[in-house]
């Protein structure tokens, strides 16, 4: 599960990034998969699930930076716990999350 998300949209690119709550890197990349998609609805969740399904290889790789290193990125780590400074100062504790993730797309 998603333990927080947010994003930035700009003219022509999403970035995302928060924290899962999944013990495996596979888990966690097919956890963010489907929040993609299913906020989105682009096709770009769906590929992600795809490629962790299909196994990761040198050609099948969502860690793998475009060319146009403007136009997408992924990465994710793993984190003891998380934390977040919200707008009113306090900050948030999210225990349960066991990885990080950026990842910016196309729109």
């Amino acid at each position: 599960m998603i333990i927080f998300a947010e994003s930035c949209e700009r003219p022509n690119t999403i970035t995302v990034d928060g924290y899962t709550d999944k013990k495996t890197i596979r888990g966690a990349v097919k956890d963010i998969g489907r929040f993609i998609e299913k906020v989105y609805h682009n096709g770009e969740g769906e590929h992600l699930i795809k490629m962790v399904n299909e196994g990761i290889s040198e050609t099948n790789n969502p860690f793998i930076k475009a060319v146009d290193a403007d136009s997408y990125f992924f990465d994710i780590e793993e984190v003891p716990c998380a934390t977040r400074c919200g707008q009113d100062g306090n900050v948030n504790d999210y225990a349960d999350a066991n990885y990080y993730f950026c990842i910016r797309f196309v729109k």
